[in-house]
């Protein structure tokens, strides 16, 4: 009767587990609770997929165990296993969309000259969601918002913030949040949500002519930012083919690396400050035997640059150049 019991239980659980049915499901917002609308659906094991519809809602023909996976361009990847139940609730974490950098050194400045280097990832006209006047105009038009605001002279002359935010799909400013390695004041968050709330009108990103919410950071700086890209790049004394002759002329080959015959490029990261002094100096990737340290001994002791400019400011940006290593044939 025991191992009766057992078995029916047994055959229950794998009946159970096994019989495919309709399943409903609703997707939210992690962070605001909001529906989840365009999301894909798709069974892992099988090419059946679904989307939410505007309540975040959809079905799906399914075993209890069966994994589903979630897409949506405004959230992070999801895989769920399909609960015992008749519905349920998924929540996404919003994916945000890395806007770079926004340096307020020079601010305020005019829109209709400046030109700014944007990240990659606007380029992408279809996915991404537009700026009435587009992206370049709203770097320089949030930038002369927020340096014209009367509480920016009552901030820090360095700072760091990252601003998070959403376009909703109505285009709409949502969700606002500032980031800081401090405490936030209530001074510093009414100012950037004030500043980019006055903005001119979004338009939202689309899928399948549905509009979706789409998640935001950008990072704004004053007096701290490092760049990688700028309108005028920093440059060695005599330009690359002068730096490239004092390497030659001072660099000295490691014994190791000569006995192993080690050759090679040793990449080496450093900063090039306001004042063309190299600093932070580190080999990011290099061949070994001595040849690492030989290469940052050469850019520690290598003559002052021109430092790089933006928007006719001297600031800092970083560089990566690679030093070769030959031996004498």
């Amino acid at each position: 009767m025991k191992y009766s019991l057992i078995s029916l239980l047994l055959f229950i659980s794998a009946y159970s587990f096994g019989q495919e049915r309709i399943i409903s499901a609703r997707i939210i917002d992690q962070q605001s609770s909001a529906p989840v609308s365009g999301a894909q659906v798709k069974l892992a094991s099988s090419s059946f997929s679904s989307t939410s519809n505007f309540l975040g809602y959809f079905q799906v023909w399914a075993n209890t165990g069966d994994t589903l996976i979630i897409s949506h361009p405004s959230y992070i990847l999801t895989n769920m296993i399909i609960p015992n139940v008749e519905t349920f609730q998924i929540t996404l974490d919003p994916k945000y969309i890395d806007l770079k950098n926004l340096s307020l050194e020079g601010y305020p400045v005019d829109p209709t000259i400046t030109k700014l280097s944007l990240p990659e990832t606007l380029n992408d006209s279809v996915n991404i969601a537009k700026y009435e006047t587009g992206w370049q105009r709203f770097y320089t038009e949030l930038g002369n918002a927020i340096a014209n605001n009367p509480s920016f002279i009552e901030l820090e002359k360095e700072f760091d913030y990252d601003l998070q935010f959403t376009i909703s799909n109505k285009g709409l400013i949502e969700n606002l949040g500032l980031i800081s390695s401090d405490s936030v004041s209530s001074l510093e968050y009414d100012l950037f949500s004030s500043s980019i709330k006055s903005l001119k009108p979004w338009k939202p990103a689309e899928i399948n002519n549905l509009p979706i919410s789409q998640h935001f950071t950008l990072n704004i700086l004053m007096g701290k930012e490092i760049f990688m890209v700028v309108e005028n790049p920093a440059t060695p004394q005599g330009g690359y083919q002068g730096f490239y002759k004092y390497v030659a002329k001072s660099l000295q080959y490691p014994e190791q690396a000569r006995k192993e015959k080690i050759e090679g490029k040793v990449y080496v990261q450093f900063v090039v400050d306001k004042d063309g002094s190299l600093t932070d100096i580190e080999a990011v990737r290099g061949i070994g035997s001595g040849c690492d340290e030989e290469a940052v001994r050469i850019v520690q002791y290598a003559p002052k640059w021109s430092p790089a400019a933006q928007r006719g400011m001297p600031v800092k940006q970083r560089i990566i150049l690679p030093i070769t290593f030959i031996l004498d044939k």
